[in-house]
Parts: structure tokens; C-alpha cells; sequence
């Protein structure tokens, strides 16, 4: 016969674990069990494990319910749960930080889900303090300094110093460079046209072409007169003009020989006949029949010209002059004496020779030669007629 036992009572049922809703079972099938270290949402708020959830209802089949087992059962909440943690006031000052500090770092934030910025917000924020200016100096200017007003101050001193410095240097150099001009230029100057370096020495004086009329005391005596003088500021011009009015001088030239010398150059006029005064003594005159000399007798190369001298009688003497001029050298010098009545009818004697009847002045080349040829055919004629040279005559 069965043992019957007297029945215990029934026990409640476990209560059901606290059922999740649709959205967590998602997240829990996809998301890896964390540790509690990085238990924060995507937004940086904690997830809260002690949130309270529904109980599930009893499982069918069993006997007997109780009141306890009828009502929903939820854990209690602890204290330490119920205060915000670090870790979530971390989250949310990275979140802050995040929106405050612009689009990259929110976007920073949210991939990283709050780690990016809990480093940040982990410490303490210190107060702002305003910048110490960095130290530099004048010479580098290129340096970056904070500057403040007084920095500035003295900086714009120190430079404002330096630029009046320059100026003053800059202006000195100029006008030393000035008087160092001025005063080579003074002594130039005066080296130039006061010093006796460039004074004119007699000693130094060269002059040449006196030839038979010009006397050189008389060239001497004129250049004396500018003796001491700067050969700078010597004018030659009035000293040719000096020269050339002395008797026997055709043409003057002064030169400058430095420092202190002059070189003259004479063209003298020669004179080519003799003519007698009525006092006894001759006047020598050149080929232009200008007087270049007198004496008491006349040169004993030199042919006498036995023409009147008065005014109305001028024609006379330039013909001579001119056949004088126009005879060969050799043939001017045998001449002795020349008379003339007209100025057609000139003739002359030659020493140790014929008398020549020149006629005028005219053709008086072409009657040179015919008289050449004829002295040599006929040495021993008395009297030879060119003045038709085309028809001369021998007798």
C-alpha cells in the first residue's frame, strides 16, 4: 500500500528575469558585452543598469500563486547607482565641448562616442592668463614679439635714435666731402694761376725764323714784359699781335710750353729790292711792297729800284715788285738795278751781264724762261728784248 505523505506546501515560482524590449535585444545581438569602463552611450549620457523593468508573468503549469508571486519584482536601486558617475559627467562635458567646439570635433566626439573629449574634460580646466610678452631687441626685428605699449615705446625710441644718428653722420659726411672739394679746388687754383710753378720763365722761351730783317731783342723785349706771369693765364693772342707789328715780321705764333714756358714761331718777310731816298739812305721792301728795313746802303744782294716813290706813282712800284717776285732765285740775284719810267716800260741790269727789256708785268713767268734760254745761246749779247716773248730779240 502506497506510503501517502502529507503534502508540503508548494514553493513560489521564481520570478522571470525582467524582459528587455525589442530595441535592447537588437543592440545586446549586435554590440559586444562591454566592461563597465566604456559603459556610455553614443552620445556620451550613462546607461543605467538598475533601470527598473516590468516582472514576466508566470509560467503555466504551476500550482498555486502567491501574492508576491503575483505582483512585479524589481531590484533595488542603490545608492551608488542612483548619483550621476564620473565616467557620465565626463561623457557629458565631452558632448559640451564637442558642440561648442565646432563641427570636427562634434563629429570627433560622436565617432569616438565620448573618448575623444574625456581626456579633455578629465582635468581640470585652468584659468586664462593673459600672455607674457616674449623679449627681443632692435637688431631683430624679424623676431615675434608680443609687444605691449611700453615695448613699443621703446623700441620706436631706440629706432627714431639710431635713424637721427644716421642723419647727423650722413649730413657730416657730406659736407666734409664738400669742403675737401672746395679746398682741392682752391688749391688748384691757386697752384694754377698764383704759384710760381706755372709762372713764365724767361730762361724757357724758345724762338726761331728771325731771319735777315727781324732783331731778336726786339721779340725778347716784348715776351719780358709778361715775365712772371701764369702761363695760364697768359694771352697769346695779344702777344702775336705785338710781334707781328715789328718791322721784317710777317706772321707770330705763341704756344704754351708747361709749366712755365712759351715757344715762338716767326714768319719773317725778306726783303727783295732797295730803294734810295733823296736823304741818301734805302728802304728795303718785300714782295707785297711793305718796308721791312732801312739803312744807310743798300744790300749788296739786293737790287736797287730807281722808281719815284709819290702816291700817284704806286702802280709803277707794285709792277717791279712783281717781276722781282716772279724771277727765278738764281736770276733775282744777278740782278743789279731796275728803273722804270711807266709801269710798261721796266728794265734791269744783271751783274756780269746783259740789260734786259722786260716790258710790263704781264707773262712775266713765261718772259723768265725765254730770258733763261737765251742767256745760255747768247752769253755775250749787250741787250736782250722780252717784252714780246713770243718774239724776242738779241743784239
Amino acid at each position: 500500500m502506497a506510503d501517502r505523505r502529507p503534502a508540503s506546501p508548494s514553493r513560489p515560482p521564481r520570478p522571470a528575469a525582467p524582459a528587455r524590449n525589442a530595441s535592447t535585444q537588437t543592440t545586446d545581438a549586435r554590440t559586444p558585452p562591454r566592461s563597465s569602463k566604456h559603459r556610455t552611450t553614443g552620445r556620451g549620457a550613462p546607461r543605467s543598469s538598475t533601470t527598473p523593468t516590468r516582472a514576466a508573468a508566470p509560467r503555466s503549469g504551476t500550482t498555486g500563486t502567491s501574492k508576491a508571486a503575483s505582483r512585479p519584482v524589481s531590484k533595488p536601486v542603490s545608492k551608488a547607482a542612483s548619483k550621476p558617475s564620473s565616467r557620465s559627467v565626463a561623457a557629458s562635458t565631452s558632448k559640451a565641448a564637442a558642440a561648442s567646439a565646432g563641427p570636427l570635433n562634434r563629429a570627433l566626439a560622436t565617432v569616438s562616442r565620448g573618448r575623444w573629449g574625456a581626456s579633455a574634460a578629465s582635468s581640470p580646466a585652468k584659468p586664462s592668463t593673459p600672455a607674457q610678452p616674449r623679449t627681443g631687441t632692435v637688431a631683430t626685428p624679424w623676431a615675434k614679439v608680443a609687444a605691449t605699449p611700453s615695448t613699443v615705446t621703446t623700441r620706436m625710441q631706440d629706432r627714431l635714435r639710431e635713424r637721427r644718428s644716421a642723419n647727423r653722420r650722413l649730413l657730416t659726411a657730406r659736407w666734409v666731402k664738400r669742403l675737401a672739394i672746395g679746398g682741392v679746388g682752391l688749391a688748384g687754383v691757386w697752384v694754377l694761376l698764383l704759384s710760381p710753378v706755372f709762372a713764365l720763365d724767361l730762361e724757357k722761351v724758345e724762338a726761331s725764323g728771325y731771319g735777315t730783317v727781324v732783331d731778336p731783342a726786339a721779340i725778347e723785349e716784348i715776351v719780358a714784359e709778361h715775365a712772371g706771369t701764369s702761363v695760364a693765364l697768359l694771352n697769346t693772342g695779344h702777344v702775336e699781335h705785338q710781334i707781328e707789328a715789328l718791322a721784317g715780321v710777317k706772321e707770330a705764333r705763341v704756344e704754351r710750353v708747361w709749366p712755365s714756358g712759351l715757344r715762338v714761331t716767326l714768319t719773317s718777310a725778306e726783303p727783295v729790292a732797295a730803294i734810295p731816298l733823296a736823304d741818301g739812305t734805302y728802304v728795303m721792301l718785300d714782295e707785297r711792297g711793305v718796308q721791312v728795313d732801312e739803312g744807310a746802303e743798300a744790300p749788296d744782294d739786293l737790287p736797287v729800284v730807281n722808281v719815284p716813290l709819290d702816291a700817284e706813282d704806286t702802280r709803277i712800284l707794285d709792277g717791279v715788285i712783281s717781276v722781282i717776285d716772279q724771277l727765278p732765285v738764281a736770276m733775282r740775284d744777278r740782278v743789279q738795278d731796275i728803273e722804270a719810267s711807266t709801269e710798261d716800260s721796266i728794265q734791269f741790269v744783271l751783274r756780269d751781264g746783259p740789260r734786259v727789256e722786260w716790258g710790263s708785268a704781264e707773262e712775266s713767268a713765261l718772259k723768265a724762261e725765254v730770258l733763261a734760254v737765251l742767256l745760255q745761246e747768247a752769253g755775250d749779247a749787250e741787250l736782250i728784248d722780252v717784252s714780246a716773248p713770243t718774239l724776242p730779240t738779241v743784239s
